[in-house]
């Protein structure tokens, strides 16, 4: 798609979002999917305006959440950790016990992750301070999948175990395990993002945030506000599932597809960073990662990682 095409895609996005209407437009067999996965499939199946009404009684009233809902994403964020890499920071959260998923392009080789270590429980607490932090490195040599910044943008390494014990990073923060099943989220419900933006303690964007339209079986759009250092953070659903994989922002443009700042200028080298716009972000879809990590080989040990892996993946 030309970058003209997209911008005007993104704005009839954007303006269903703002009606609220996204995923009334939806395909009717994802509305239905998700209808099964929030409410448990209905004997006989369920006709399209009873699958509007079971997803009117859920999506129309986003901001009021139980109030496990709060403790429902402390507990995924406890497996979001800092990638201080040889490329600089990204974000980084555990998928199985001994695994950590980031972006390819903060760890795109073997020799980069080698090097790099995650920080888990860098976080403020109520009074500000920081504790409890733990560091573990990065070990590729017991594992290393990737895929490159122009397909998925994924890379799944080994880590370490925790500081003075042997036990696995998963088994006692926790994971966000891959699912591949479809119907996890529909266009227009909200995204939250765990993250560390600019390398700073762990931040949440959350609620008022979008899901802007699932571009292709690979790739999915958002209104999240997210920063460098967020890349490689889990895109979750509300029920705190992984969605997606979030790489990268897409930057305004004109109606010739150009970058264009705040002020209706191109975006150049010397742009700063406070006149650039943000439109939207994008991510990779977990069930395209699921699918990709499957149609690989694994041998050895990496086959037993791989089988942990995927084991809530399909």
């Amino acid at each position: 798609m030309s970058a003209l095409a997209e911008t005007f895609d993104l704005a009839e996005q954007l303006a269903r979002l703002a009606e609220g209407t996204a995923w009334r437009a939806e395909d009717p067999d994802r509305k239905t999917r998700r209808a099964d996965r929030l409410c448990g499939p209905a004997p006989g199946g369920r006709a399209e305006p009873e699958v509007d009404e079971v997803l009117e009684r859920v999506l129309d009233d986003p901001d009021l959440r139980p109030l496990h809902w709060l403790s429902g994403g402390l507990r995924v964020a406890a497996a979001v950790g800092l990638v201080d890499g040889p490329l600089g920071n990204g974000t980084g959260f555990l998928v199985a016990p001994w695994l950590l998923m980031t972006n390819n392009h903060v760890l795109p080789t073997e020799d980069a992750a080698a090097s790099a270590t995650v920080r888990f429980g860098y976080q403020q607490q109520e009074n500000g301070d920081v504790i409890g932090v733990q560091e573990v490195g990065a070990d590729p040599a017991r594992f290393f999948v990737t895929s490159g910044e122009d397909r998925l943008d994924y890379t799944v390494v080994a880590v370490g175990p925790l500081p003075r014990s042997s036990d696995a990073p998963g088994d006692v923060l926790g994971t966000i395990p891959l699912v591949g099943a479809i119907g996890k989220i529909l266009e227009g419900e909200p995204i939250n993002i765990i993250q560390h933006p600019a390398g700073r303690p762990k931040e949440i964007a959350f609620r008022n945030n979008r899901l802007i339209k699932l571009v292709d079986d690979d790739v999915l759009t958002y209104s999240t506000d997210t920063d460098r250092g967020s890349s490689g953070a889990p895109v979750l659903n509300d029920q705190w599932e992984l969605v997606g994989l979030h790489r990268f922002s897409v930057e305004a443009t004109d109606a010739h597809g150009r970058r264009v700042d705040r002020t209706g200028r191109p975006v150049g080298p010397d742009t700063p960073a406070t006149l650039r716009v943000w439109t939207a972000n994008k991510g990779s879809r977990a069930s395209a990662i699921v699918r990709d990590l499957t149609a690989r080989s694994y041998d050895g040990e990496r086959a037993a990682l791989a089988a942990a892996l995927l084991r809530g993946g399909g």
